[in-house]
């Protein structure tokens, strides 16, 4: 597996109630020069986006007692507006995720549809020097 930088300098958070998705995904974005952080839980992850400033948050929706939906809205409401990509093997109406989404996928996640969508919102986001 090739290393690269892609994502050097940018912290992913990574939410998923699922031990195998979870090292899919940190692997993939750690591959990629990220910093990742994980959290197994909606409740988890909002600890996390208190206490780091990661650039982007990939969470999954069907999470047991906070959602995927209930954490973004949490997220946003606690001022924190870091692009947010929402993960899932259920089919939602898109009026869900239109007010704190910035992309979502189904399961099976593609790896590079994801790493795309990724790079595109964190690099638009970060400051230029």
């Amino acid at each position: 597996m090739t290393k690269t930088n892609e994502f050097y300098g940018i912290c992913v958070l990574v939410v998923d109630d699922s031990e195998d998705l979870v090292a899919i995904t940190r692997h993939w974005f750690a591959d990629a020069g990220a910093e990742v952080v994980v959290a197994s839980s909606g409740m988890e992850a909002l600890v996390a986006v208190t206490s780091r400033q990661c650039h982007l948050m990939v969470t999954d929706i069907q999470m047991p007692f906070l959602d995927g939906f209930a954490t973004a809205e949490q997220v946003r409401g606690l001022g924190y507006h870091m692009p947010i990509i929402g993960v899932t093997a259920g089919v939602f109406d898109d009026n869900r995720w239109a007010p704190n989404f910035a992309a979502h996928f189904t399961k099976p996640v593609n790896k590079q549809q994801l790493l795309a969508a990724a790079h595109t919102l964190t690099h638009k986001t970060l400051p230029t020097a």
